[in-house]
């Protein structure tokens, strides 16, 4: 998992993004360690919740060098904007995308409404 905003913490549940509802956050999820050796994601579709609105989603179209993960190549990153939600409630986001080479693989990402 990557993000463009600093809201992702961790728990023994795993990694998840918390956000106030009136914000608009960029998530992204890196399926980069999920492909094989030259597999490129095709298509996309992250769905969402009743109660969560998705702004919009897109796949790199260019690398995105991390200096921390390092590079993750074109066509290997699924952005998500997402706004709305109640506080104190938590949101799985389904992060599903089809490749070149193989059927559709799918990730979750939990989401926790918070006030920051």
């Amino acid at each position: 998992m990557i993000t463009v905003e600093d809201g992702l913490r961790e728990d023994s549940r795993g990694i998840y993004g918390t956000q106030k509802p009136v914000d608009i956050d960029v998530y992204g999820f890196a399926f980069r360690d999920w492909l094989l050796e030259g597999e490129l994601i095709d298509s996309i579709a992250v769905t969402v919740p009743a109660g969560l609105t998705k702004i919009g989603e897109l796949l790199n179209t260019e690398p995105i060098n991390d200096p921390v993960q390092g590079t993750f190549p074109t066509n290997t990153v699924v952005l998500v904007w997402i706004t709305g939600g109640v506080v104190n409630t938590e949101y799985t986001l389904l992060f599903r995308v089809i490749t070149d080479s193989s059927p559709a693989r799918d990730k979750t990402f939990e989401l926790r409404i918070k006030i920051k």
